[in-house]
């Protein structure tokens, strides 16, 4: 179910609430009521109170509501949220200076300080247009927008929720195929890349149709069960576009086609739009190189962040965004941030907030290691728009950033508990790491040591210098 579904719940849970809470009855508890003895409780029209001590007397408190399966949005964490015990550095110091050789020869993406303009901005609302195209020796079916249109509100929750709101799309959906003159396969494509000839030819020949007035971005819909685009079709502005794409209203700088990959479930299109989007950002890729820089004995399929990054894997089982790359872009802000030197760090202990909610606390530490190096620490719970596995579970993920490396070359460098090795996945991705720490669990890494001492509403860990 798409979480966007969830709000219309949540406003008629709400209203439920708010009934039960105003009416009087008489004889049975109600918000504010006035009760005997704190600690007793009371049902009253499917609504549980707890009598609690306000001030001079005892009143009625409406308990969070739960459905079965699902945590209302209504609910009120169970347990304070308590500040760190040391004081951490300025988050500016944990700004780190890329210094990757990918950055000093290409200069268009960035894994460290400073970030890369140029394309899509940090922040605002993004004009993008989604355009079905087919052939006449490949010809679409009917209603092409019926595989879309739940892809597209995946496409726009996910972004709002990882940006905490700083970006958002706007798309405008032509509702038929776009006839592309010639033959389908004059296009064929079996990797992933550019193929800049289909997108102009798209183009061109969607323009009479389309008004490209504003439009970052193209998404491409090829015909269902299509066989000439095997993975996908790509390219950005400033990294792989060859040139812009002329309309009668203004360049094209940007597009994205999914190609048969993306038809195989739990595969999906949503989810490679938002990979591919991260590119139009500038952010890089997090997989690729299997070296995992002495962190862990055994290669890791799709790199050594192993698919817990949407720019690891659109298809992995954690299909969020790390919090190292929240804080590159601009969307992680510098309050949910705990920073400390290494050669200033004591014993501290932290409660992280878990990433994606949109609640106050911190949501991740870094501990800098050097001007080019940090350790991040924090906390992960399933989402919705994750694939479940076993290795997507709550609990504390603990990585090493490598300033020194590059887009596509590793950056990111997962710190797994002693003895984890790869599990299987019906994600459709290699085995992944096991690399969530659960309660209990410690990891060293760069002379520093994380333990994972509670999880609950938050994940309390204790960080210190090993030994």
């Amino acid at each position: 179910m798409s979480r966007l579904s969830i709000p219309v719940k949540v406003l008629a849970l709400s209203f439920v609430i708010f009934l039960s809470s105003t009416c009087v009855i008489v004889g049975a508890a109600a918000n504010g009521g006035k009760c005997s003895k704190a600690g007793l409780t009371q049902t009253t029209k499917g609504v549980s109170y707890i009598c609690v001590a306000s001030g001079k007397k005892n009143v009625w408190k409406a308990k969070p509501v739960t459905a079965k399966g699902k945590k209302s949005s209504t609910s009120q964490p169970t347990e304070t949220y308590l500040a760190p015990t040391t004081t951490g550095v300025s988050t500016e110091q944990c700004k780190l200076v890329e210094a990757s050789p990918e950055r000093a020869k290409y200069g268009n993406i960035f894994v460290a300080f400073p970030p890369i303009g140029g394309n899509l901005e940090p922040s605002g609302t993004f004009k993008v247009v989604l355009i079905p195209i087919d052939w006449a020796d490949l010809p679409g079916e009917a209603n092409p927008l019926a595989r879309v249109t739940d892809q597209i509100k995946l496409f726009n929750s996910w972004f709002d929720t990882v940006s905490e709101g700083k970006v958002s799309f706007v798309w405008s959906t032509y509702d038929k195929y776009v006839r592309v003159p010639g033959s389908a396969s004059t296009y064929y494509q079996a990797r992933s890349g550019g193929g800049d000839a289909m997108a102009k030819a798209a183009i061109a020949a969607a323009d009479p149709y389309v008004d490209f007035t504003g439009v970052r971005a193209v998404y491409f819909l090829a015909p269902k069960d299509q066989k000439v685009f095997v993975e996908s079709s790509q390219a950005f502005k400033d990294l792989n576009l060859s040139a812009p794409i002329p309309t009668n209203e203004g360049q094209i700088m940007n597009y994205a086609l999914a190609g048969s990959y993306f038809d195989i479930q739990p595969r999906n299109y949503w989810s490679y739009w938002v990979h591919e989007t991260g590119h139009m950002f500038k952010l890089p890729d997090l997989k690729y190189n299997w070296n995992n820089h002495g962190e862990v004995d055994i290669p890791v399929p799709i790199g050594p962040f192993s698919g817990f990054d949407m720019l690891s894997s659109q298809d992995g089982p954690s299909r969020t965004l790390s919090s190292w790359l929240r804080w590159i872009i601009g969307w992680l802000p510098a309050e949910s941030l705990y920073c400390q030197n290494y050669s200033d760090l004591n014993k501290t202990t932290i409660m992280l907030n878990p990433i994606d909610n949109r609640t106050t606390g911190i949501k991740s530490a870094m501990i800098k290691i050097s001007p080019t190096k940090i350790l991040a620490v924090e906390s992960r719970r399933p989402a919705s728009y994750d694939c479940k596995a076993p290795t997507n579970r709550a609990g504390v993920l603990v990585y090493i950033v490598d300033a020194t490396i590059g887009h596509g070359e590793g950056t990111q460098i997962l710190v797994p508990p002693s003895g984890r090795g790869l599990v299987g996945n019906d994600c459709g991705t290699p085995g992944i790491l096991d690399a969530i720490l659960d309660v209990g669990n410690s990891v060293t890494s760069n002379g520093i040591t994380v333990k994972l001492v509670k999880s609950g509403t938050y994940d309390t860990v204790e960080i210190s210098k090993a030994g």
